[in-house]
């Protein structure tokens, strides 16, 4: 690996990303694992890391830069949020070393919103937003960020203007292993699809995101009196809500906006390009692994 010039890391709560770039930020080599935050205490990072620069044969010498919840106040040292609206300046300039390794090692912070009513963080998604500029950095729209906790944020000439985080993904979850709902939905073995199930789940949260506790029964109901078999009720419980997290993300968009930026991958990009098109949205999808890199 002697042509590498730094390694990038993304480091989540579940899963763990690493790439080895040359001068020009072209990826080399890359590694992944689910060795997340949330499976860590503090004094792994270290080794962790290690161990994955070890098998991509970097050198010492290579510096390594890297975001996500490694930068929390659970993760391996805090780089404290930078608050909005902010741009690529903010994010450079609150960069902090790791002072317990040798090597040059840089954790990028993530943002703030500071509003007392609508206070809301992020960690790691900011640099996918930064990829996104990576040829327009002026620009201005609505970006929707599929994910455990899906991010909806507003850019205004290339600075984070505002975001919003909606629970889609780990509501699902809690739902579909910790509610009555497992009784009908065995998440375990259901694929959902973009299918018209999912889309009447969305478009039902969509317009009637104030029944949101009812219909989640409701789903339970229809399996017992319909006998409605689990891969209906996933789909439109998942379609359910993305369409309220839709109703709730939607709202930071300007007037006459129907564009919306698509920065997803995986299947949560299918999911999310039929529920934006569900609400009259015509999603631009980009994908977050690239804009990340």
């Amino acid at each position: 690996m002697s042509d590498a010039a730094f390694a990038g890391v993304d480091w989540g709560t579940s899963a763990l990303r690493v790439w080895a770039f040359d001068a020009a930020g072209l990826v080399l080599a890359e590694r992944r694992s689910d060795e997340g935050m949330a499976s860590l205490s503090p004094a792994d990072f270290a080794g962790v890391l290690q161990g994955h620069l070890a098998a991509l044969a970097l050198p010492t010498t290579v510096p390594v830069l890297m975001c996500g919840m490694v930068g929390s106040r659970q993760g391996w040292q805090e780089a404290r949020y930078v608050d909005c609206p902010a741009g690529i300046d903010g994010l450079v300039s609150g960069a902090v070393r790791v002072t317990s390794s040798e090597r040059d090692i840089r954790i990028l912070p993530g943002l703030a919103l500071r509003d007392p009513l609508t206070p809301d963080v992020m960690r790691g998604e900011e640099t996918k937003l930064l990829g996104l500029l990576q040829g327009a950095p002026e620009f201005s729209g609505l970006i929707c960020m599929p994910g455990t906790h899906t991010k909806w944020v507003r850019l205004e000439q290339g600075r984070v203007a505002t975001f919003r985080t909606t629970m889609v993904g780990e509501l699902y979850a809690l739902l579909t292993t910790h509610s009555i709902l497992r009784l009908n939905i065995d998440a375990d073995r259901v694929r959902v699809e973009p299918d018209a199930h999912f889309r009447d789940g969305v478009a039902d949260g969509l317009t009637s995101p104030g029944s949101f506790t009812s219909r989640l029964f409701q789903l339970r109901a229809d399996g017992l009196l319909n006998g409605t078999g689990g891969e209906v009720a996933a789909a439109r419980l998942s379609g359910f809500l993305i369409g309220v997290g839709l109703a709730d993300g939607l709202q930071l968009a300007s007037t006459a906006e129907t564009a919306v930026w698509l920065l997803a991958e995986g299947r949560l990009t299918a999911l999310y390009a039929a529920a934006l098109s569900v609400a009259g949205r015509a999603p631009s999808v980009v994908d977050a692994n690239v804009a990340a890199q």
